[in-house]
């Protein structure tokens, strides 16, 4: 089966062993390593579902993965960082092993709290949800990583990394917080401007901090044909290599529209050979489906988005500036106004933008019925 939901288990990734295996050495050897590739491309699924669980099995291994998307300022930071500790010392750290750890720290940062079974008289741990409301000290919660760091092989983990930047005192403090660690740290980043001005700019906190920027490569046609055709023949059906191009054409080479693509003829068909014409036929099954949704999701964006969207949608992708004539003429906005309503949709990942290529709807999908349908 192809699988659509969440992050990919290890068995339904469609290659990337090479990116695997450059992840697996560089932790090895304790560095400091990037990963930039677009959204939906399989950062996330390959590090929570193949990197962290491996690290883990050798013990003391602690692996801790940080979602930063989002954080608006240093308290939703705090919260962030402290709400995925406790999630990672629920699932990798036993009870005898958080007693051993600096019990008050614990306590004060994360809401640890100790209680006596009536039955067998011995302590319990648990962790206290209301501390979840609570304000949090940055200091205290990157303080107690290098506690940790104390008594464990430790791995961290920063998921959409690139997000800091909108946090100016976050790159400092955390730079001034962890650059003594000596653990192995992995970030993950969707936005390859932002995470190069972090990690390139000379005035950045981050400047010269990574060790080494492993690249992700884009699946081959060829490879996509054999993941499809494995899966398509439980169902008695098959796809040609003309089908998979045209596949990658309109879906623009992004892994989870593929899949779901695929999800959708494995589902729906039996016994079926699926040739170049059934592609697009799939997309518009899919979005016929989905249109109510999207235009529920649209319902709440401002008439300028909505604008700016349907412009950008008519380009696979745009390159010549958001102020020039032919963006301007594609969307009806005036260049500040353009720029402005860009600048948020990027932020929301509705838009992207790819390296050496420009501008694009960030979901195929959703440019498909962008360019067909009343939104």
């Amino acid at each position: 089966m192809f699988s659509i939901e969440g992050t990919v288990e290890r068995e339904n990734l469609c290659n990337q062993q090479q990116e695997i295996k450059d992840i697996k050495k560089a932790i090895k050897a304790k560095k400091r390593v990037s990963l930039y590739a677009p959204r939906k491309h399989g950062k996330t699924s390959i590090a929570k579902n193949i990197i962290i669980p491996e690290f883990a099995k050798e013990k003391p291994s602690l692996p801790i993965y940080i979602d930063l998307y989002k954080v608006e300022d240093l308290d939703s930071a705090a919260k962030r960082i402290k709400s995925e500790l406790r999630k990672s010392l629920e699932e990798y750290m036993s009870q005898s092993e958080i007693m051993k750890q600096k019990f008050v720290s614990l306590v004060a940062t994360i809401g640890l709290t100790v209680s006596i079974d009536p039955v067998t008289a011995l302590p319990t741990l648990s962790f206290n949800t209301t501390s979840q409301k609570q304000s949090v000290d940055i200091y205290q919660v990157i303080k107690l990583l290098r506690d940790l760091e104390k008594n464990h092989n430790l791995l961290l983990v920063f998921d959409e990394f690139q997000d800091i930047y909108y946090v100016k005192e976050l790159s400092a403090i955390l730079r001034t917080e962890i650059q003594h660690m000596k653990c192995p740290m992995l970030f993950l980043g969707s936005r390859m401007a932002l995470l190069s001005n972090i990690f390139n700019e000379p005035t950045s906190p981050f400047y010269d901090f990574i060790h080494e920027e492993i690249k992700w490569k884009q699946i081959t046609s060829s490879a996509w044909l054999r993941y499809f055709n494995k899966h398509l023949k439980e169902r008695g059906s098959s796809i040609t290599l003309k089908a998979i191009e045209k596949l990658l054409e309109i879906s623009q080479g992004v892994p989870k529209t593929i899949i779901e693509v695929g999800d959708h003829l494995y589902r729906t068909y039996k016994n079926k050979n699926f040739e170049e014409g059934s592609i697009p036929v799939a997309f518009e099954d899919i979005a016929s489906k989905r249109i109510q949704g999207l235009r529920h999701v649209f319902s709440k964006f401002s008439k300028n988005e909505i604008s700016l969207l349907k412009g950008l949608s008519k380009f696979d992708y745009f390159n010549e500036g958001l102020t020039s004539a032919a963006f301007i003429e594609a969307t009806g906005l005036a260049a500040s106004t353009a720029k402005d309503v860009a600048t948020n949709l990027l932020r929301l990942g509705y838009i992207e933008e790819i390296p050496d290529k420009g501008l694009r709807v960030s979901n195929p999908l959703f440019r498909w019925m962008l360019l067909r349908y009343d939104i």
